[in-house]
């Protein structure tokens, strides 16, 4: 289907969200890739993989009016090739999407809402978030702080980050759409930045820049 979901920002940043549905010869036919893309396709063997990189492609042109090659720096964070801009890259399940921002490395996260990461939530939170999110363990806001870290990652390029110590949320209230601030303290590093979240169906949804 056509983009499920897009939002334009006062900074000129956009996000938007692409609901998988077609198959692979859908996209092929309207991208009309170049022998070195098909050569990027083929490195992928499994079919939800090759479906979610042919997304993020049509997608883009969706977004920009026309094709546009991507590429990636040193820190593997996506990069236009031939066009102005930056955008960052996610995809769950069904979903793929980018955000677009016309000056920065910008961050975007996607998850589909599940318990799962429970199991897990003592490799990314701090004790001061475990408080945070409160004794009820809401899954939710448990899945949102995992987003919210993902896409600081995302938008440093860092591999390296210990998602505890260097990385930091600030409290906030959770309702189904909203802001909140998340810090960068890894070296010489030191920023803050506003997240913006929303949920999309089963799925949340962050991005910053």
């Amino acid at each position: 289907m056509p983009i499920s979901f897009e939002k334009k920002l006062p900074d000129d940043s956009r996000l938007a969200l692409w609901q998988i549905e077609e198959d692979e010869e859908f996209f092929l036919s309207e991208l009309i890739l170049g022998q070195g893309e098909l050569d990027q396709l083929n490195r992928f063997k499994a079919s939800h993989r090759r479906l979610e990189w042919l997304a993020v492609r049509l997608l883009l042109k969706e977004m920009l009016g026309k094709k546009a090659s991507i590429a990636y720096d040193d820190f593997g964070r996506p990069v236009l090739k031939d066009h102005p801009g930056f955008i960052s890259i996610s995809h769950s399940k069904q979903i793929a999407g980018i955000y677009f921002h016309p000056d920065k490395h910008p961050g975007l996260d996607i998850e589909i809402i599940s318990g799962k990461v429970e199991k897990v939530k003592h490799k990314f939170l701090s004790t001061e978030e475990m408080e945070q999110i409160g004794e009820s363990d809401n899954i939710e806001k448990l899945v949102l702080y995992w987003c919210a870290k993902e896409c600081l990652l995302k938008i440093t390029g860092h591999r390296e980050i210990d998602f505890i110590k260097e990385l930091t949320i600030h409290p906030f209230t959770y309702t189904n759409e909203g802001s909140f601030y998340g810090d960068i303290r890894f070296g010489e590093i030191q920023s803050s930045h506003h997240l913006k979240y929303c949920r999309h169906n089963n799925y949340m949804v962050v991005y910053a820049s």
